[in-house]
């Protein structure tokens, strides 16, 4: 089984006061790792984070220290995990995409399929 976090940094705007990328990042990981990455996690509050912080949800990459960021680093860094980023700089994106909107009806299908090297893989399409 793996497991797979995905976040997004940005919003979906195109004012001036909007931000200047969308960044959509995929992590994935298999059940031992994802034990593993949590116990990273855990010490980096228990031994780091300032006593207030300790007790929120997440750890927010953008309001955190170099240090924590070095830390958290380093350690993901020898487990067996795959990290995806697509970015998106939406000054770039053509005018006549920024006013569509995506249907809710639409659905996203996965289908997993095996490599060579015995790894799955999954295949997404809408």
């Amino acid at each position: 089984m793996k497991y797979i976090f995905l976040d997004e940094s940005g919003d979906l705007g195109f004012s001036q006061r909007s931000s200047k990328y969308f960044i959509v990042s995929l992590f994935s990981c298999g059940v031992r790792e994802e034990i593993e990455i949590r116990r990273i996690v855990k010490k980096i509050r228990r031994k780091i984070l300032k006593k207030k912080l300790k007790n929120t949800p997440e750890i927010k990459w953008n309001n955190s220290s170099d240090k924590i960021r070095f830390k958290v680093l380093n350690e993901v860094a020898n487990k067996s995990v795959e990290i995806f980023t697509v970015v998106i700089e939406k000054s770039k994106v053509y005018d006549y995409l920024r006013g569509k909107k995506v249907r809710s009806s639409t659905r996203v299908k996965a289908r997993k399929s095996h490599r060579r090297d015995n790894r799955t893989q999954m295949n997404w399409s809408i």
